[in-house]
């Protein structure tokens, strides 16, 4: 078995896109779901992080190092609960898949492939991350 697949992912894992765009050329459908669960992961953490700014800071614990650490947790949850699922991830999946059509079959005339799916939804990603405060796989 691989040991790496068997890690957990982090919410700081600065490679998955990497990896989500690596498996759109060989699986289109992995690379849709792979983009929509770490949207689905984006967004939680952007709900995880305004409710955290809608509690009151006046307690003996607030300090720049707790809302570090919050931060981190933060993230990890979002990360954590994307892969239990809301549901968004599945629809994600079904509208794109819809969206991508059945994959065709490669006739020897074909010219030089176009952008997938995955190449087109990395840009959305990496403005999301951009405005949710993130590093984006650029940075």
């Amino acid at each position: 078995m691989d040991r790496i697949a068997t890690i957990p992912s982090l919410s700081v894992d600065t490679a998955g896109l990497d990896r989500i765009r690596a498996q759109a050329a060989k699986d289109p459908q992995g690379a849709i779901k792979g983009a929509a669960q770490q949207f689905e992961a984006l967004l939680l953490g952007m709900v995880l992080k305004n409710m955290r700014g809608s509690l009151s800071q006046n307690t003996p614990f607030d300090s720049e190092q707790t809302r570090m650490f919050q931060s981190m947790l933060d993230q990890q949850l979002a990360q954590e609960l994307s892969k239990r699922g809301t549901g968004l991830a599945e629809l994600l999946v079904r509208q794109l898949g819809q969206a991508a059509g059945p994959p065709a079959s490669p006739s020897p005339s074909a010219q030089a492939p176009g952008p997938t799916l995955a190449d087109r939804l990395l840009p959305v990603i990496d403005g999301a991350a951009r405005q949710a405060g993130s590093k984006t796989r650029a940075e």
